[in-house]
């Protein structure tokens, strides 16, 4: 499995590893800031930090790539598989480190997850409120079986 043994590439990874769980732990900020943004109609703000969120996400992929290259030059195996070899042999440093980074990037997969969901329901309510100023049926109809149809065959703004 190549050299795992290696302190340079130990401390190589380690200081890639830390580097990525601080760029992680800016990018959890920039998301909390994204779902107040978002819960608070704060609409100016997105674009902003949009371009922060991309630039962390640019620095999270270099740090990658590193990390990568580091692992590949060792010898060690950079699928799932691989790595997970590795881990078992890997000094318990090593471990915490990817461990935390792991728990990390879950909290902000998590994350961005309900900021998407909070963004797609602020769409609908824009197009809610758009629909009505048109007057046009503004949600699915409670009675009748032809969907834009609401009580008496009438489109439900019309109801």
């Amino acid at each position: 499995m190549g050299d795992i043994g290696n302190h340079e590439v130990q401390a190589d990874l380690l200081t890639i590893l830390a580097a990525e769980l601080d760029a992680m732990g800016r990018l959890h900020a920039e998301l909390q800031d994204e779902a107040d943004a978002l819960e608070h109609l704060y609409a100016d703000r997105l674009p902003i930090l949009a371009k922060r969120k991309q630039s962390l996400v640019d620095v999270l992929e270099a740090l990658t790539a590193q990390r990568t290259e580091c692992l590949r030059r060792a010898g060690i195996g950079t699928e799932p598989a691989g790595m997970r070899a590795y881990l078992g042999t890997a000094p318990a440093r090593v471990v915490k480190a990817w461990e935390d980074l792991i728990a990390e990037t879950a909290l902000c997969e998590q994350l961005n997850r309900h900021n998407r969901a909070l963004n797609q329901n602020g769409q609908r309510q824009i197009l809610r409120v758009l629909r009505v100023l048109r007057g046009e049926p503004v949600e699915p109809p409670t009675y009748g079986r032809d969907p834009g149809m609401g009580i008496g065959g009438q489109p439900l703004a019309k109801v």
